[in-house]
């Protein structure tokens, strides 16, 4: 079986060893092969991930070579794998794993866990997803293309931590809803559902002047940087605190 690791650095293991994943256009190429996990992917667009608009014109030449010695370092596996499909190749679903199937698997799974009785459930299942995570995605692969998707990989990351303070709220785990939500708002700070989590968790910890505090963050943040206030729900929470707007305070 062959496992691709694209949640981090890419990660290529054949039978539980490590395989080496060479330069930077084998890694692109892997990676490419693997974010559409049974797909065929065609050699112009294997080409585009590779050189960008660049390609040399030996670019489908090096395309095949890329691939030959990816057979060669997956060895008997690759045979099954790695296979030639009109108009390029593919990764054969059913002989190769990946740590983004498993994180949609785990996050698709708490999604359908609604309401505060499963609360418990849907953290243990957030956490082990969140947990398959060694770093930003497909980050030793600076290919625009793959960049683009891992992109979009990091937001469903963040949508999962989010996801994650929610079903810690609900359990009262107030300690743990802030510590991921300050996490997540230094990093993209424009995140309001992160920031109404933050700012509930200060709250069930009995702590107002904190959740006050990241109230005036978050709106001198969305002031300063696209010259609107909070939206309904954060400034309603805000209004909440004490029985009385905040403008009055």
């Amino acid at each position: 079986m062959i496992h691709v690791g694209l949640l981090g650095p890419l990660e290529l293991r054949v039978d539980g060893r490590a395989a080496a994943v060479g330069g930077p256009g084998r890694r692109a190429l892997i990676a490419a092969l693997a974010l559409e996990r049974g797909a065929v992917v065609a050699v112009p667009r294997l080409v585009d991930v590779i050189w960008d608009d660049d390609p040399p014109v030996t670019a489908v030449t090096k395309v095949q070579g890329h691939i030959c010695a990816l057979r060669r370092e997956l060895g008997r596996a690759g045979a099954a794998a790695l296979q030639t499909r009109a108009p390029g190749y593919r990764l054969d679903a059913a002989a190769v794993t990946t740590d983004l199937d498993a994180f949609t698997t785990l996050t698709a799974g708490a999604a359908r866990l609604t309401g505060a009785p499963h609360a418990a459930h849907r953290a243990e299942l957030l956490l082990r997803a969140l947990a398959l995570w060694r770093g930003p995605a497909c980050g030793d692969i600076p290919a625009p293309a793959i960049q683009t998707a891992a992109a979009g990989l990091e937001e469903r990351r963040m949508s999962a931590q989010e996801d994650l303070a929610e079903a810690m709220l609900a359990l009262h785990r107030y300690d743990e809803a802030v510590d991921v939500t300050e996490a997540l708002v230094l990093r993209q700070p424009l995140r309001e559902r992160a920031w109404e989590y933050l700012m509930r968790g200060h709250l069930g910890r009995g702590r107002t002047a904190a959740a006050l505090a990241a109230y005036g963050q978050v709106r001198r943040i969305l002031a300063d940087e696209l010259g609107i206030p909070p939206g309904h729900r954060i400034r309603a929470l805000a209004g909440s605190i004490g029985g009385r707007p905040l403008a009055e305070r």
